[in-house]
């Protein structure tokens, strides 16, 4: 049996690495941790045979910790991360550092289906891979600060389109074209399953499937207030659900003045909606890549 440790910030991934992975007879998540403190311990108590690790967590990001573990306790690591397309220049200093693997997180075009296929694979072989000394070390760059327009170029198959005006209107013209019924929310209403208001819910309020936050302009509240959103609605979507199996999707439309946003703000966002981060520029795509596509009328 291969015992595997998860080692990631977002409680909604190591729940989905976790019934993934329990889904191969060969494979027993021993642990997870939320940061490379955490994980330091459980690794000494579990001695996992390989381990799963993010790059950007609370306390210490994964390059960090992955130069400490291939020094002092090395160990096959399998880097899973969002921020780690092939060739990128994380996934090369990963490598370098003593990865023997990284994977990019699902994306909309990349589906957790794929994920467990490839991960599994790339655990039973890394279980094998014996890892003895540490690499030689690179300097470290300064972490980069990007906005929406960047996150195409950071982040695997997640559909970002860069931004411009419209606001909500823009959502509204997209899904009209489209023939989608859908349900604008007012200021401050209040609708039964949600503790706060999403700004479109599709196809109604009494059968919520799909749900829209939308900060595209100069519309109410910060760009960090709607990634908190973003995030919040995520995981109400995921009440009494399995990760795999979400209430319904969630969808974000940013942009505008002020959305330049943290590396670890936009992972947040990336992870609460399955990928579905889309601008106000080209949101002809909005239906064609998510599930808006199958209430279009006249199918």
């Amino acid at each position: 049996m291969i015992k595997v440790l998860i080692v990631d910030d977002s409680a909604v991934v190591r729940q989905v690495l976790s019934s993934e992975l329990s889904k191969a007879t060969d494979i027993d998540v021993v642990g997870t941790a939320i940061d490379p403190y955490i994980a330091r311990d459980k690794i000494l108590e579990l001695k996992p045979d390989v381990i799963t690790l993010d790059m950007e967590m609370p306390r210490m990001d994964g390059l960090t910790f992955l130069g400490k573990l291939m020094k002092h306790y090395p160990l096959p690591v399998i880097v899973i991360s969002s921020l780690t397309p092939a060739g990128s220049d994380l996934a090369v200093r990963a490598l370098e550092l003593g990865a023997v693997e990284v994977i990019s997180k699902p994306g909309s075009a990349y589906t957790v289906a794929d994920l467990s296929a490839t991960l599994i694979d790339k655990i039973r072989a890394a279980a094998k891979t014996r890892v003895t000394h540490q690499p030689a070390p690179r300097q470290r760059q300064a972490p980069v600060e990007f906005n929406a327009d960047t996150v195409l170029q950071t982040t695997h198959k997640v559909l970002a389109i860069g931004a411009s005006t419209g606001g909500t209107r823009a959502i509204e013209d997209v899904l009209t074209k489209a023939s989608i019924s859908f349900r604008k929310t007012k200021r401050a209403e209040r609708i039964e399953g949600f503790d706060q208001m999403p700004d479109f819910i599709i196809p109604s309020e009494f059968n919520p499937q799909i749900i829209i936050e939308a900060k595209i302009t100069e519309d109410d509240g910060t760009a960090r207030d709607k990634v908190t959103r973003i995030q919040h609605l995520g995981e109400l979507s995921l009440v009494g659900r399995s990760a795999d199996n979400p209430k319904y999707e969630v969808i974000a439309c940013i942009g505008g003045r002020g959305f330049g946003v943290r590396r670890e703000d936009m992972k947040k966002m990336i992870l609460a909606t399955r990928g579905k981060v889309f601008t106000a520029k080209t949101l002809d795509r909005l239906v064609e890549c998510t599930r808006l596509k199958e209430f279009k009328a006249n199918q």
